[in-house]
């Protein structure tokens, strides 16, 4: 994050930032640009609705959202801002728990964003939000692609298994997980039982998803062989 040297240069940089609306929501891009850009969409499950996201780097970093168990929520192209006279919507807000939030943008090129254009940012973030202004390389949220990969799969089960009550699966999970260390997938879902099979799916993903469960996503796509740990 750049460093401002004090709070008159701050309060400079920060005016260069305009903003009708800084409560952070979702801003569907207009038709033209979805088509121009390296679109996607789906449905996630700290971000409670249809995500958008304008580059593969996007949609990624979001799946890396969700598998970090420190992230409570985040949100995709949260704000329209206008800096200097060009338009910018940030890739995404995030909020953690117990720590500053982060308005954050990917980029291919970090240095596609000017020294003046971060400096303006990263005060009027700061001063608005309380929130650290962040830009990370594409290249980084790639060097994870496939626990990313891994995470999109799950959230799409996640969502599909949204409705369900697996509170007692989530128990029985626990107990089995804690009893046979080094269970896979398969060894605790049981797939071969055809009765609440689904919902001991969706249970062991809610237990991943909130940290209670180590999942080895790192290295292979996810698979009934994947291990799971406490």
């Amino acid at each position: 994050m750049t460093q401002l040297i004090g709070p008159i240069e701050r309060l400079l940089a920060a005016s260069n930032v305009r903003a009708d609306d800084l409560t952070p929501r979702q801003h569907s891009a207009p038709r033209g640009f979805r088509i121009a850009c390296d679109f996607r969409q789906q449905c996630m499950i700290k971000a409670p609705i249809l995500c958008e996201f304008h580059s593969y780097a996007e949609y990624l970093y979001a799946a890396l959202l969700e598998a970090d168990p420190t992230v409570v929520s985040y949100v995709p192209q949260p704000f329209r801002l206008r800096v200097g006279v060009k338009r910018y919507t940030p890739d995404v807000y995030v909020l953690r728990h117990k720590a500053t939030p982060q308005v954050v943008e990917l980029k291919a090129d970090p240095q596609q964003i000017s020294a003046e254009t971060t400096r303006s940012l990263t005060a009027f973030f700061a001063d608005k939000l309380r929130a650290e202004y962040k830009v990370i390389p594409n290249n980084e949220v790639y060097q994870n692609e496939v626990l990313a990969q891994n995470w999109l799969r799950i959230c799409q089960r996640l969502h599909l298994g949204r409705h369900l009550d697996t509170k007692p699966q989530e128990i029985d999970i626990m107990v089995d997980a804690l009893a046979h260390p080094g269970s896979t997938i398969w060894d605790l879902i049981k797939p071969h039982h055809s009765t609440g099979f689904f919902e001991r799916e969706i249970a062991l993903w809610r237990k991943a998803h909130k940290g209670d469960l180590k999942l080895a996503l790192t290295q292979n796509p996810l698979s009934y062989d994947t291990v799971v740990t406490l």
